[in-house]
């Protein structure tokens, strides 16, 4: 760390011993391990290859509870006698200033980690996964012509792959049916967002910020407004997100340099900051407490999509709606305990794609159940989802969590 190891904490963990637990809450501190071994490992659900990493010098662990204010993700075991610099979270700036190689570190891997779990989320909800490329935003034409009917959507994804495909086998089709759609729609496309100074960016609703598998160069930071991240696979969608003000997003593509993984959709009016590659180097470097604001987010969000791999895995509709209503209450730190309304970021078809249910009918009743047995409890505002009182969830969970215990029990060896 060029000789600022002064400004940390080294701390000797002996080898077998567990220095954090997973659901363990989050502490004030990560480290970077600077000599010796260590085992990263989660035992709550089965992320594939990311359920076990060995890590060794110059890697970290800890960071995204750290920085998200979350519980621990991960358990750690020492494989070796090891090493480690404590880095307190309000040094961070300090780190990142006078190493800024490490915060490039940390976001490269949030990125692929990131990359990693929307194809996981995806190929649970949907039972499939394509991998990106720039070919398949054809196929994403096809999908909003012709079955969503959504031909802003459908014109850009045409226009998108001419672009990046200009040999390629369907473009003579991607024109015809993009000349269909501009003559037949000419006065509601918005193909292009509004700019100012060149990089301030103006979205109207629903319009297409990005599609999955078109090259991109910028990373955007939310304004104003709210955008819905999204994916398609065998002509069925899933919600990944919905972000909002402060926000960011888009970074993938600028920090691996490979296609978009998840369509970005301005939700109403849209307002946002573009920074491109070009300048985002710059930026980490120069003003650390935007790196360490970036890592903040992003380990939020794979907090979030780690919870929500976790929601996808429960077989039962009703309780993966409730832990799924729990989910988005625990985002948006809401104080369950205190009681009283609460009104979602999601209506009724928007809760179903979330959760993975949207083409099911034991989801669709499920839902339908919960809104209709008891409209005390669940309602629709302005097309929003509402619970009157968020306790009612939290007892669901409760009850849930005792049912669990219970069941593990009995699995129990006698």
């Amino acid at each position: 760390m060029n000789g600022q190891e002064s400004k940390f904490k080294m701390v000797r963990f002996q080898k077998g011993s567990f220095p954090l637990i997973e659901g363990q809450p989050s502490e004030d501190y990560f480290f970077i391990i600077k000599q010796g071994k260590v085992r990263q490992f989660t035992t709550s659900i089965n992320i594939g290859s990311q359920s076990e990493l060995i890590l060794n010098e110059g890697d970290f662990f800890g960071v995204i509870s750290c920085m998200a204010y979350r519980s621990r993700l991960h358990s750690i075991e020492m494989l070796e006698d090891t090493i480690a610099i404590m880095v307190k979270r309000d040094d961070f700036n300090y780190l990142i200033e006078k190493n800024a190689p490490i915060a490039l570190k940390i976001l490269r891997y949030f990125s692929k980690q990131l990359r990693y779990f929307n194809a996981l989320l995806t190929e649970l909800s949907l039972k499939s996964y394509t991998t990106e490329n720039p070919i398949h935003l054809y196929d994403l034409g096809e999908y909003y012509d012709s079955k969503k009917m959504q031909f802003n959507h459908a014109a850009y994804a045409f226009y998108q792959y001419i672009k990046h495909n200009p040999e390629g086998n369907y473009v003579p089709l991607a024109k015809s049916k993009l000349s269909k759609i501009i003559t037949n729609h000419r006065d509601k496309l918005h193909l292009e967002p509004r700019r100012e100074d060149n990089y301030i960016y103006y979205y109207e609703d629903s319009q297409i910020i990005f599609l999955e598998h078109e090259l991109g160069n910028n990373l955007f930071i939310i304004q104003e407004g709210e955008v819905k991240i999204s994916k398609v696979e065998n002509k069925q969608e899933v919600l990944l997100n919905i972000l909002k003000q402060g926000d960011i997003f888009g970074e993938m593509a600028i920090l691996e340099n490979k296609p978009r993984n998840a369509t970005a959709v301005a939700s109403g009016k849209v307002k946002l900051m573009a920074v491109s590659r070009e300048n985002f180097v710059n930026i980490v470097g120069n003003h650390p407490q935007i790196a360490t604001k970036i890592i903040s987010l992003l380990s939020e969000r794979i907090w979030f999509i780690h919870r929500h791999i976790t929601n996808m895995m429960i077989a039962d509709p009703e309780t993966r709606l409730y832990d799924a209503f729990h989910i988005l209450l625990m985002k948006g730190r809401v104080n369950i305990a205190g009681g009283g309304p609460f009104t979602f970021d999601v209506g009724f078809d928007d809760m179903l794609r979330f959760t993975g249910l949207e083409n099911t009918s034991s989801g669709f009743s499920a839902l339908r159940t919960i809104m209709e047995v008891d409209k005390t409890t669940f309602g629709l505002k302005a097309g929003k989802i509402v619970c009157y009182d968020i306790r009612k969830i939290e007892e669901k969970m409760a009850m849930v969590r005792r049912n669990r215990e219970l069941q593990n029990k009995r699995n129990l060896p006698q």
